[in-house]
């Protein structure tokens, strides 16, 4: 067992990284796993390797960040447009990352050797993989939203044109029965009508 896996066997659960704008909270807990797992298992140990790897993982989207930010924080900082605190936290996560790359890569050289060289891009482009993976799931999530979306908005019109057709239908037995009542009341008036000029002349025929 080399020199390196027995000191981070001793050295225990430690705090990483204590509050800082450029640090996630992300990578203090898998460097905790990680130093858990070197006390359960082996070295070497498929478990082991899972663990170095998820703790590269949650690093590189804050290398990332460093990277990306770094170049602008120092122009802001040159030109008096950063304060000493935040350059200060800015110098401390730089230097604390480089310290975080540095031990990963010790720690993938202890189990195998030769993987102290490759683990960071074999890090980087399984985040891209998944990251891939992500925005595909997501895309999935969408389209499948958007099917039960449409869907809905079908059934829900098809529902209102259902209802429209119902009281069309209503509407017209309705206008049936009212038309049919009216004729009635017609047909009622024109026999009143027609009995008193009946009577009338069945009275002149008596006379006669």
């Amino acid at each position: 067992m080399s020199k390196w896996y027995r000191r981070q066997r001793e050295r225990g659960v430690m705090d990483l990284l204590s509050s800082n704008p450029f640090i996630s909270c992300r990578v203090d807990p898998q460097r905790l796993k990680f130093l858990q797992a070197c006390r359960q298992y082996d070295a070497g140990s498929k478990e082991l390797k899972v663990a170095l790897m998820h703790r590269a993982l949650a690093t590189i989207p804050m290398l990332e960040r460093i990277g990306k930010e770094g170049d602008g924080i120092w122009r802001m900082y040159r030109r008096g447009m950063c304060s000493e605190t935040l350059f200060q936290s800015f110098k401390k996560a730089e230097a604390m990352l480089q310290q975080e790359m540095q031990e990963v890569r010790q720690a993938a050289e202890a189990m195998v050797p030769g993987w102290g060289r490759s683990i960071w891009a074999e890090a980087a482009q399984l985040r891209r993989k998944l990251l891939e993976q992500r925005a595909e799931q997501e895309a999935k999530a969408n389209r499948q939203a958007l099917l039960e979306r449409n869907a809905k908005l079908e059934k829900k019109k098809k529902k209102v044109e259902e209802q429209a057709t119902l009281q069309k239908q209503q509407k017209a037995v309705r206008d049936a029965e009212k038309a049919a009542q009216q004729l009635m009341l017609e047909e009622e008036a024109k026999e009143r009508r027609s009995k008193p000029s009946s009577q009338t002349s069945k009275k002149k025929k008596k006379k006669r």
